[in-house]
């Protein structure tokens, strides 16, 4: 943007709102465009037209620029509902200048000035080839497929390197292994024409070694260098023909039109190996070549299948890969680990703040996906992210990593991201699940140490009841166990962990309520934060009593009325009610029901 000036800002018009603003954010100078925006908040700060977040957001990015630099964020303008690109820039006034622009009319911008670009990969793209491109000057070599928004790499680096490794783990058939010498040949001699066949297993990475063509053409690019591109095309080995779909059927997702789970994973893993630690890297964030896992998991899709039936299902996960697409843009590649799962590979993020930008653009995607036609269903995504390499030096462990910090998202209520910090989350062992709040968290327990309980309540009847519920908590991690008569203002027998307080039940009364309960017999909440967006009432009562768990038990009259109801709290965390776990506490329940009569 570069010193706006009044003057200069009247005449940019009213299509873009622009403004100057100061360290604060207040307007200096702006265009009747910012000024629509602002709206009654023009005397303000431009951060009270925006929500918390993006606020806060805002503030961050702007407080990192030195003079001459800038930055673009994504943000949520609360007036009018809708999210806007801000584009801020510091210049040599100690000032802000600004451009902003909806999301939506970016978009279309962008769509109009790719027009030619997007024909020329799709026009590539129906050929059904891999491409090829060398310079002899650098000995750079690049084999890779391009397939709708993003491409297929195979290889990327020193042309000699890749020959020898092509040699040495047969990926070439020893027959053709001069041949493949001679075409690498042409390639540093820059040869202006060639054409070879070459059985291999370079693009399919299968056993099988199938018919290459191979063309290419030296030329001057734009720079009047030489350099030299062509194309590997697969041919059927039996009947010679050309096999256009091949490349697709073994990298591309089917419904979704992203990559499949094997090649986002061996994507993932090649640029990993790319970029070797440095023996001087002190683990600093984000260090310069980095790159960022991201397993993102659609919250709630059993139930838009549920709902709507699984075709509208299939057009929701390709509506997804769309948004993820978008999202990863050019910094990497998003694919399909299968269901309502997907992973983002990104590479070199420079600084937590453009991370949480591409998050942001994917929360957003979801939040206006069918707005209305899914929000009874709560439509949106838990997204977990691990960074290497100061999270983890290999995939596996990057993506038990970020498995984690999905889970963990998923814990505190859905519907967001958590990018892991080890400060903040606790160190995870190999092949282990051990952050603050766990997915596997298990209530655990002995079914003959159970048995014996069970006799000895039998045994001593009503007046071993106390004695029977501290035990029981006390062996399988229970904090409190109340056993509530029909009024459940007080429990008429209870064991409370010290520190915790006897609670009421009532939210009983409540139908919402009853709805937790399976079969109208039992209820099983392992984790209570996933009901804060769909029963915020009844979150609220759980979290005021300090429940992270719940298991409860309904007492039936002879006619089949509720006539009581036994509640198993846990509140360490979240745990996961199995079902050996669950067939358990019915029998105990049923115990306890039979004595109190």
């Amino acid at each position: 943007m570069g010193n706006i000036a009044k003057q200069e800002l009247n005449n940019i018009g009213n299509m873009i709102p622009v403004a100057r603003v100061d360290r604060i954010f207040n307007i200096i100078y702006a265009n009747a465009a910012f000024y629509s925006v602002m709206e009654e908040a023009y005397f303000h700060s431009v951060y009270s037209i925006l929500d918390e977040e993006s606020a806060e957001h805002l503030k961050q990015s702007a407080d990192l620029l030195t003079p001459g630099e800038s930055t673009e964020l994504l943000v949520f303008l609360k007036k009018q509902q809708m999210y806007a690109f801000l584009s801020v820039i510091l210049n040599d006034n100690d000032e802000f200048e600004i451009k902003m622009c909806p999301a939506g009319q970016m978009i279309e911008i962008l769509e109009k000035g790719q027009v030619d670009q997007e024909r020329y990969r799709a026009m590539l793209y129906l050929l059904g080839d891999a491409l090829f491109e060398y310079d002899r000057e650098t000995d750079y070599f690049k084999l890779y497929w391009i397939v709708r928004e993003q491409d297929i790499i195979f290889y990327e680096g020193s042309l000699n390197t890749w020959m020898e490794s092509c040699i040495r783990e047969d990926r070439i058939h020893e027959g053709d292994v001069n041949v493949f010498r001679d075409f690498c040949r042409d390639l540093k001699e820059g040869t202006e024409h060639f054409n070879y066949k070459v059985r291999n297993n370079i693009l399919l990475n299968s056993k099988l070694k199938e018919t290459v063509h191979i063309s290419g053409q030296s030329l001057l690019n734009y720079e009047k260098k030489s350099v030299t591109i062509g194309a590997f095309s697969i041919h059927n080995s039996v009947t010679g023909e050309k096999e256009d779909t091949l490349l697709e059927e073994v990298y591309i997702d089917s419904l979704t039109g992203i990559m499949t789970r094997a090649e986002a994973e061996n994507y993932a893993r090649r640029k990993i190996e790319e970029r070797p630690i440095p023996a001087d890297y002190a683990g600093q964030l984000f260090p310069e070549k980095s790159v960022a896992l991201c397993i993102v998991d659609i919250d709630n899709f059993k139930s838009i299948n549920d709902t709507y039936g699984h075709r509208f299902g299939d057009e929701v996960l390709r509506e997804v890969a769309a948004i993820l697409r978008k999202a990863a843009g050019v910094k990497g590649v998003p694919g399909r680990v299968g269901g309502d799962e997907f992973i983002m590979v990104l590479e070199d993020v420079k600084d937590e703040l453009e991370l949480r930008n591409i998050l942001r653009v994917v929360r957003s995607g979801f939040q206006w996906l069918y707005p209305d036609k899914l929000q009874p269903v709560q439509f949106g995504c838990s997204i977990g992210v691990a960074m290497y390499p100061q999270d983890a030096e290999n995939y596996e462990s990057l993506y038990n990593i970020a498995d984690n910090a999905l889970y963990l998202a998923k814990a505190k209520g859905k519907n967001r991201y958590i990018i892991y910090d080890v400060k903040k989350h606790g160190k995870v062992a190999e092949g282990d699940y051990a952050l603050t709040l766990v997915k596997n968290n298990l209530i655990n327990y002995d079914v003959v140490d159970l048995g014996r309980l069970v006799k000895e309540l039998i045994r001593d009847g009503k007046a071993g009841i106390p004695d029977f519920l501290e035990k029981l908590a006390g062996k399988y991690g229970i904090e409190r166990i109340q056993i509530f008569a029909r009024d459940y203002e007080r429990p008429v027998y209870c064991y409370c962990k010290e520190g915790l307080q006897i609670v009421d039940e009532e939210m009983i009364s409540d139908p919402h309520y009853l709805f937790l309960f399976k079969g109208g017999t039992y209820s099983a909440v392992s984790n209570v934060h996933e009901l804060e967006y769909a029963e915020p009432k009844i979150y609220a009562s759980f979290l005021e009593k300090k429940i992270e768990s719940r298991f409860q038990y309904l007492i039936k009259a002879d006619d089949g009325t509720t006539d009581g109801l036994i509640t198993f709290d846990v509140c360490r965390g979240p745990v996961k009610w199995k079902q050996e776990i669950i067939d358990s506490l019915i029998l105990v329940c049923s115990v306890l029901e039979s004595l109190i009569g």
